[in-house]
Parts: structure tokens; sequence; C-alpha cells
């Protein structure tokens, strides 16, 4: 009999555990609109610093999360920014390049639970990028620290459905890379316009 009911304890703990993670998972797709401005550049042997002007850009991301209270959550995401270059030092012709960075960030989230669908939210985070200087002058890359800051509305479309529309600041230590002759560091931050859908694998 204690067999038994030790068995059925075990059954039911494991069968409440595997829902409560199931029921907590969430995944996240999103799309940025990508404004970049203005960072300057810096080149060994050049006393001035040459300053870079992006055209607006395009990021996507997907992010996979686990929401430990109705308040609180986290996730893992990796996403991908580029911006082409408009203008360096000032001057548009014969100007050519891009600029991207793909981003490994783990992100924390503060929802504001209410009694209606559209729920306000703030977040940060944290982690790395791999920053891509194309046809500026070079095309190298490096690895830097990023993070990240956060905010916006959630729209509960049903319990499974969530769509979002939010505003997140993103930006990174200086990237340097080398060429043949020199050295390039310039920095790579960006005010993003965020729309995205997420999907929980259980209810709300």
């Amino acid at each position: 009999m204690k067999k038994l009911l030790l068995s059925a304890l075990i059954a039911t703990s494991l069968t409440g555990f595997a829902s409560a993670k199931t029921g907590d998972l969430k995944v996240a797709i999103s799309g940025f609109a990508v404004h970049t401005g203005e960072e300057d550049m810096k080149v060994t042997n050049v006393p001035s610093n040459h300053v870079i002007d992006y055209k607006w850009g395009w990021g996507v991301g997907t992010a996979i999360g686990y929401n430990f209270t109705d308040d609180l959550s986290a996730e893992a995401e990796i996403s991908y920014r580029i911006n082409d270059v408009d203008k360096l030092d000032g001057v548009t012709s014969n100007t050519n390049g891009e600029t991207s960075a793909t981003a490994f960030m783990v992100n924390g989230y503060y929802k504001i639970k209410n009694n209606v669908k559209l729920v306000p939210y703030i977040g940060g985070g944290l982690g790395v990028a791999r920053v891509t200087l194309d046809d500026i002058t070079t095309d190298e890359s490096d690895t830097v620290l990023a993070w990240q800051g956060m905010a916006g509305l959630e729209y509960v479309v049903s319990e499974k459905m969530s769509a979002k529309l939010g505003y997140r600041y993103f930006d990174t230590t200086d990237a340097k890379v080398d060429t043949s002759s020199q050295t390039i560091e310039t920095g790579f931050s960006n005010h993003n316009i965020e729309l995205g859908v997420i999907y929980r694998l259980g209810n709300y």
C-alpha cells in the first residue's frame, strides 16, 4: 500500500512539473525597423575620427523563453540587424558599405498584468554580438559585448498567442577590426521599432 501511494505521489508530482514547464514555455518572432544614425569611426594614424551616417535598416529576431510568474519572464534570443551606409564624413557620393550585428542575448521582462487584453511590458538584456563592417574600408568582424532595453505593449489575441508592438535600444561596445595597414574601431547602437508575435505552449 505504501509503495502504491509513493508511486502515485511521484507520478502526480512529475505530471504537475511537466505541465507547469510546458504551460510556461513561449516562443517569439520579431521584426525590426532599425535607425542607427551616426557613429564615430576611429582609424589608426588618422588624427580625427570619421563619421558614418546610416540609412534606416531592418532586423529579425527569434527567442524561446519561460514565464516564471504572470509578471516575470526570461528568454534566450538570437537577432540580426543591418544598416547600409548613407554618408561618410558628410559625403554621399561613392559611399558604399554596410554594418550588421548578429546578437545572442539573455533577456528579462516584467509585464504589468491587468484586466484588459493590452498588457504593458518593460525589459532588458545582456549578451554578445558579432559586428561586421562590410565594404566601408574593410570586410571584417569582431565579437563584442551587447545590451538592450525594451518597452512596449502586448495584445492578447488568444490563450496561445499575443502580438506586440514595442521599442528597444540596442548597443554594443566598440568593434575593432584590422586591415592590412590599419585598425578600425567603431560602435553600433540603434533605435528599433519592434513588431512581433508570441506563441505560448500552454495557457496564458
